[in-house]
């Protein structure tokens, strides 16, 4: 990310030697999507505070869920260190939630599940070959360093949002599951005994 701008790179496969160092050009393309800006807002902690930023994506936390009386300070980041694994692609961008009380103390649980919604666009699955039925709201555990599906997740194919409860604050991100089906194997295999050895061709 340069200057708001979003840069992508294509996942490329790097096989590390036994001399255990590779060097490998990467191309990082300028997208067409613009990182929005962190949002912050302070809200009673009795009432129901909604907090998003201009993409679309949001936290609608209800009253009273919030342990902490009085103010609190709701931010909302959108994150570009959500890195994608080997059975998970993000989607997109990651997003940071935090919430800090009247004492400047981090709250990280609820007392009442809120609900966080995350959008994407028709590019964005384009360009992973996913279907939307296909995405996954999903947060970061910083115990195993890996993306965990937030439970009951539920896509909005009209508005392109995903949306899921949860009960307790960190990154949160769409998920789509990598492309592991392994290809075809080949046809109408021809063995022939070159003398020096065997050329197979398909």
């Amino acid at each position: 990310e340069v200057g708001k701008t979003l840069f992508r790179a294509s996942d490329t496969p790097v096989a590390v030697g036994q001399e255990g160092i590779v060097k490998q050009d990467l191309v990082a393309l300028a997208g067409a999507k613009k990182l929005p800006d962190a949002v912050s807002t302070v809200g009673d902690a009795s009432q129901v505070n909604i907090v998003g930023v201009k993409d679309g994506a949001t936290i609608n936390i209800p009253s009273n869920a919030v342990s902490s009386p009085g103010k609190v300070t709701i931010t909302v980041t959108p994150d570009t260190h959500a890195a994608s694994q080997s059975q998970e692609r993000v989607v997109g961008v990651g997003y940071a939630i935090e919430i800090r009380g009247q004492d400047a103390k981090t709250i990280t649980n609820f007392n009442a599940d809120a609900v966080v919604s995350i959008p994407y666009t028709d590019a964005d699955v384009a360009a992973l070959g996913v279907s939307p039925s296909a995405l996954t709201l999903s947060f970061w555990d910083e115990t195993t360093g890996a993306w965990r599906d937030v439970p009951n997740t539920v896509v909005d194919t009209a508005h392109k949002l995903v949306s899921g409860s949860v009960n307790h604050l960190t990154r949160f991100a769409l998920v789509a599951p990598a492309d592991t089906q392994p290809p075809d194997p080949p046809f109408g295999v021809t063995v022939a005994n070159t003398g020096n050895g065997f050329m197979i061709k398909w």
